[in-house]
């Protein structure tokens, strides 16, 4: 037994001493490389998660996969940034979740400071996606700032551009685009608020936002302006008001729209995620750069025995076969090749091939990494076809290294020529002039172009489809020149529709030209503003020729009924038309106007004469002055007014006036009273002539009335056709003109009526003693001179 228990003692410390002999000695083993050493320091301090973020998004280039990972170089001043951007990168995750769900980006008044984020290089984090969501949502916070509250608030309605007519001004226009589409004002209000035919719906969509915005009715001042055709000012301003409202509110929902597709599209949360992991992890730690970099770059003694060595052949880049350079569009060839030492006859080492373009600041871009076995010996090769994609030159590198070997880096710079951006320039620069309607100009621009470059064409296909898309271009130029042609001699033509000189203001040639503008593209309208306005102009003008003549027209019904203060009124109105637009008098309208000129003074005066005629009436019934007699001062307004009526040119309405006249005078001729006193016999010569005028008078008309009669006969006959015989047959005499029924047939002089008698008072006497005296006889109504 106590051998037996000596035997396995023995055993147990010979096991023992052979794990002992076969555990490595820490004091003996090999040291970790740097690169090694950095990545897994790297990993420790920034966390798995963003460690792997910041591998997989090319701030870092890694090797050895997930287990033994080893740090081959960074973007150092890119991640200084990124660590730099932190608070931003939180700012724009907010506001992106904000407006996102349909709520501003931030509270009005408010700055959104994550703009700085739009200077970090597209290749890392910070993708072209979040550079667009960016972008819109500090578009979106501008649009807010910059609206009024009360607008916000019934955005939510349908904005002008979302109607079919505001579209269609869009398209024609782009006045939704524009940052200030408020110059657009008059065109606008020409074709949508003063056209021929106004839009309703334009018109009420104004109305109703400036009312609910600005508490502003304009319904007044839209229609004071369409009639007139003309827009003031203040309705200008206005109209400015509402384009530029109008184009905020739908940037506001084109904004939000675009961001949400852009979301579903490229997953801007999640991308906004590990931009935010990042940025806090490396924020976290200001000095973890440099720690990274003194850890990749320190020393580690050269290990014992043999190891795997790799030799570089170099990095190559392939020349240029066609126009001796590269440029935009060409493919960049580079080949670098490297050979394999110190392994064991038949062993193979894994290597690992990374190459990638170095952007310096812009960061690493196209970088691939390939695993292979390699065994001693070489030439092993390196080929990548690189497309370049920017006119800005850069480095090429590789790196090649194996788990026990060193690192073996290879770079190469790669100029590129800026000569094809140049050609594009070239071809933008003529397509602004065609943009522009400048057609002739960009013919001629797009034929130097094809001139310039027809012979890269020839070399390269990049050149080729520009020359190719030129000449199609050009042809297009071409034709919109001569449809331009055609406008412009139409919109010479259609000047004469508002000529003066011809004074016809026909619309139709400016139509015909309006109908032309369709001919050009999109954007080249710029005509249409000056024609609508002219037809507008034509249209005003005919209706206040129309207008002057219906108002002419009316007047001499009015003076023909005898109404001749409304007549005398409407002849003045119908000049003042004429006043308000002199460039519609002309022509027929001219001679017309001169007509009316000449007539108006007589057509105030006879209405004058209405007044003066009532008023002689009215005096005579009340004389103002009646001196002692009121009586003979009625007589002497009345028989004045009456044998002036004759004499007008419109007599034929003063029969009314005449009649109360007439009236007065002979109830004046029964009142004249006779002196009581000793003058009598003085006074009655005097008196009965008064009292004889009325007559007088009347026999003057008569006599007045005859003699114009036989003149108008005369003037008749001398307007009789030169072709009637010279010697016409007897023709009975022109019956008088017929008068008016008010107007009195002239009578024949009344006997001269007598003045009635004032009762005297009898003198008294004493009382006879016989019989009682005749009475005697009433008073007659002779004249003092018959009796």
């Amino acid at each position: 037994m106590k051998n037996s228990a000596w035997i396995l003692a023995v055993v147990a410390l010979s096991l023992a001493a052979a794990a002992a002999a076969q555990e490595p000695d820490p004091r003996n083993a090999a040291p970790m490389s740097p690169e090694r050493d950095a990545a897994d320091w790297a990993s420790q301090s920034l966390g798995a998660e963003a460690f792997s973020i910041l591998a997989d998004r090319r701030y870092l280039i890694v090797q050895g996969g997930k287990e033994a990972p080893r740090l081959q170089d960074a973007q150092w001043e890119a991640l200084a940034e990124l660590g730099r951007s932190h608070l931003a990168v939180q700012e724009l995750s907010e506001a992106f979740s904000r407006f996102l769900s349909g709520n501003p980006a931030a509270p009005a008044g408010a700055a959104l400071e994550f703009g700085a984020l739009l200077s970090l290089p597209q290749a890392g984090l910070m993708t072209p996606a979040l550079h667009s969501a960016a972008r819109l949502v500090l578009a979106a916070h501008e649009e807010y700032n910059n609206l009024d509250p009360k607008a916000s608030a019934v955005g939510d309605g349908v904005t002008l551009f979302e109607t079919p007519w505001g579209a269609a001004f869009a398209a024609r226009t782009r006045a939704d685009l524009r940052p200030d589409p408020g110059e657009l004002a008059d065109a606008f209000f020409e074709g949508h608020l003063a056209s021929l035919r106004p839009h309703e719906g334009a018109v009420e969509h104004l109305k109703a936002h400036l009312l609910a915005v600005y508490g502003k009715d304009a319904g007044k001042l839209l229609e004071t302006d369409s009639r007139n055709a003309t827009l003031s000012a203040d309705l200008r301003g206005w109209i400015r008001k509402y384009l530029l409202d109008q184009r905020r509110l739908v940037a506001l929902k084109r904004h939000h729209e675009a961001l949400v597709k852009l979301d579903a599209k490229s997953g801007i949360a999640a991308q906004l995620a590990d931009l935010a992991t990042a940025s806090r992890a490396l924020n976290a730690q200001p000095d973890l750069l440099e720690t990274l970099k003194t850890k990749r770059s320190r020393k580690v003694p050269a290990p014992e025995g043999p190891k795997t060595k790799l030799t570089s052949a170099g990095l190559h880049l392939h020349q240029p076969v066609r126009l001796e350079r590269h440029e935009l569009g060409d493919t960049v060839v580079l080949t670098a090749g490297y050979w394999v030492d110190g392994l064991a006859e038949g062993e193979t080492a894994e290597i690992e091939e990374t190459t990638f373009e170095d952007h310096g600041r812009e960061g690493f871009t196209r970088v691939e990494t390939r695993r292979a076995r390699r065994g001693n010996g070489g030439l092993y090769e390196i080929r990548r076809e690189i497309p370049v994609r920017s006119a800005k030159p850069f480095t090429f590198r590789a790196v090649i290294s194996g788990a026990e070997t060193e690192t073996l880096s290879e770079k190469v710079s790669v100029p590129v020529s800026d000569a094809f951006d140049r050609a594009l320039d070239a071809l933008a620069a003529a397509d602004a002039l065609a943009l522009d309607c400048r057609f002739k100009e960009a013919d001629e621009a797009y034929g130097a172009f094809i001139g310039v470059f027809s012979e890269s064409a020839k070399a390269k296909a990049q050149y080729a489809d520009l020359v190719s898309a030129a000449g199609k271009r050009r042809q297009e130029a071409v034709k919109y020149a001569a449809a331009l042609g055609i406008l412009e001699a139409a919109i010479a033509d259609s000047r004469a529709d508002l000529s003066p000189e011809r004074c016809d203001y026909q619309p139709a040639r400016t139509e015909n030209a309006i109908k032309k503008v369709a001919s050009l593209p999109a954007g080249c309208d710029r005509f249409l503003s000056d024609l609508h306005s002219q037809l507008r102009t034509i249209q005003k003008r005919r209706d206040d020729q129309a207008a002057f003549r219906a108002a002419v027209s009316k007047a001499r019904g009015l003076d023909k009924s005898c109404q001749l203060s409304s007549a005398a009124d409407t002849l003045a109105q119908s000049l003042a038309i004429l006043d308000a637009n002199p460039s519609a008098r002309c022509g027929s309208v001219d001679n017309l106007a001169k007509e009316v000129e000449a007539d108006l003074p007589a057509a105030r005066q006879a209405a004058l004469w209405g007044e003066t005629l009532a008023k002689a009436v009215d005096d005579g019934e009340a004389p103002p002055v009646p001196g002692k007699d009121p009586a003979a001062a009625s007589l002497r307004i009345v028989n004045a007014a009456l044998a002036r009526i004759p004499t007008l040119p419109a007599a034929r309405c003063y029969a009314d006036q005449k009649e109360a006249l007439a009236r007065v005078a002979d109830s004046s001729g029964l009142s004249l009273a006779v002196p009581e006193d000793g003058s009598a016999a003085r006074l009655l010569p005097g008196d009965a002539q008064l009292v004889a005028v009325s007559g007088a008078v009347m026999e003057e008309v008569r006599r007045i009335e005859e003699a114009r009669d036989a003149a108008q006969h005369r003037k008749a006959q001398l307007e009789l056709p030169a072709a009637e015989s010279a010697h016409p047959a007897p023709q009975a005499a022109p019956k008088p003109e017929p008068r008016p029924a008010s107007v009195e047939k002239p009578k024949p002089a009344a006997p001269k009526p007598a003045r009635r008698a004032v009762k005297r008072q009898p003198k008294p006497k004493a009382p006879p003693s016989g019989p009682a005296p005749e009475t005697q006889p009433a008073a007659t109504d002779e004249p003092a001179s018959s009796r």
